[in-house]
């Protein structure tokens, strides 16, 4: 799937950074707004690298362009409305690509890993 990868910058425009394949993972397990979203953000880990929540917006909309989620005002409860994404089929598919390439960079950064471990244990540098 073109554009998917570190930056999922490709040739959609402007990219959905980084953070992107982690909001459609929260938003594949309940429809969310954004302020959840920022506060699962944290609760993933995201405390030191959180993004401003113009940028978690832009990268919801980007999202929706490019027809990963889609998004209703959700007018019920108190307070004002909010904008609720779902996460498409095409999002779906974008989320599995994304861990899939997760997946083998993780053990790209594995063995870096291990070999800066055996560097470390030996003194060599």
């Amino acid at each position: 799937m073109n554009g998917c990868g570190r930056g999922f910058r490709g040739s959609h425009g402007m990219g959905i950074g980084f953070v992107g394949p982690f909001l459609l993972l929260f938003i594949s397990q309940k429809p969310s707004h954004g302020y959840e979203l920022m506060d699962e953000l944290e609760k993933f880990g995201f405390k030191i690298y959180i993004p401003d929540q113009t940028t978690v917006y832009k990268v919801l909309r980007s999202m929706e362009e490019m027809g990963l989620v889609t998004s209703a005002w959700d007018m019920e409860g108190a307070g004002p409305a909010r904008r609720v994404y779902r996460v498409t089929d095409k999002g779906k598919e974008f989320l599995d690509s994304s861990v899939a390439q997760i997946r083998e960079e993780e053990e790209i950064y594995k063995k870096f890993l291990d070999t800066y471990k055996k560097i470390e244990k030996g003194g060599e540098r």
